[in-house]
């Protein structure tokens, strides 16, 4: 159980920090599509909704490994 809440934290922290460096250092790439509220709120959503999870898999799938127990280890 405390792998399956290690995991999901970890999981959960790749994706904050994604989305948190998208939505600061992405901004000038949003103004470049509109500077309305419209255009940022869909190119957002497209990133986060979108484009963060397949990276959250992706990356989550690569450090999984130091989550895992290990062989005969007690759960």
């Amino acid at each position: 159980m405390i792998y399956f809440i290690k995991y999901m934290a970890l999981c959960m922290g790749i994706y904050l920090s994604l989305a948190s460096v998208e939505i600061f250092l992405f901004g000038p790439l949003a103004d470049f599509f509109g500077t309305s509220y419209r255009s940022h709120l869909i190119f957002y959503l497209i990133l986060l909704l979108v484009i963060d999870p397949f990276f959250t898999r992706y990356l989550s799938e690569k450090i999984r490994i130091h989550f895992e127990p290990e062989e005969g280890a007690q759960v």
